[in-house]
């Protein structure tokens, strides 16, 4: 009796949007810099409701941290501290030192308005590979604290966890490690756009 190979595979196809593609920071050119200060991450209510682990005070932590690196990087703005204690307790040693205090012209925080676990299996000589795609979507929004106008920049980012020779892994749905490389990715493309849609303006 002689088997036959056969092979198998599913699917989902994902669209990519013409302002979430990735950009590189070589993209943003520095004519001039200003000041700007980063609040909380904002969490779209459904997609925390469906994956809980997002509401997890580490993503939030980890998405502030890596605009502020992403923002510190590129060399746009000046970062302003938010934290209100810690501005009160800098205070008295900044009128003490006779320092300026400039205004804050911009204030930006981050939200994330997709998220997704794409599934791939292929099957072929008897072997099974799973690829589990995370696919995260970031918005920057900035506000304009002159006029109250603000703008947004919005990127997608991917990570792919993949696992061969066996047909199921509980650990296989997403991790922590994959929701930072996607983010990553779609940080940088985020905060360029925005940058972009702040120069186009004129600001």
């Amino acid at each position: 009796m002689v088997f036959m190979g056969c092979a198998a595979s599913v699917s989902t196809e994902q669209y990519v949007g013409e302002y979430e593609k990735q950009k590189s920071l070589d993209e943003v050119e520095i004519n001039k810099v200003d000041n700007l200060k980063i609040l909380d991450v904002k969490f779209n209510k459904e997609l925390e409701d469906r994956y809980p682990e997002l509401g997890d005070k580490r993503v939030a932590f980890g998405l502030n941290q890596e605009l502020a690196n992403v923002i510190s990087f590129i060399g746009r703005f000046n970062l302003v501290e938010a934290d209100r204690d810690i501005q009160l307790s800098m205070l008295n040693d900044l009128k003490a030192n006779e320092a300026k205090i400039e205004k804050t012209k911009y204030t930006a925080y981050v939200t994330i308005y997709d998220f997704a676990v794409n599934l791939k299996e292929d099957i072929k000589a008897g072997k099974v590979q799973t690829i589990n795609e995370t696919i995260v979507g970031i918005q920057v929004k900035v506000i304009n604290n002159e006029n109250t106008q603000y703008v947004v920049g919005s990127g997608q980012g991917r990570a792919s966890t993949i696992g061969q020779g066996f047909l199921k892994n509980p650990n296989m749905e997403w991790n922590q490690s994959s929701l930072s490389s996607a983010s990553n990715k779609a940080m940088e493309t985020a905060v360029v756009n925005v940058i972009k849609a702040i120069d186009r303006r004129g600001w």
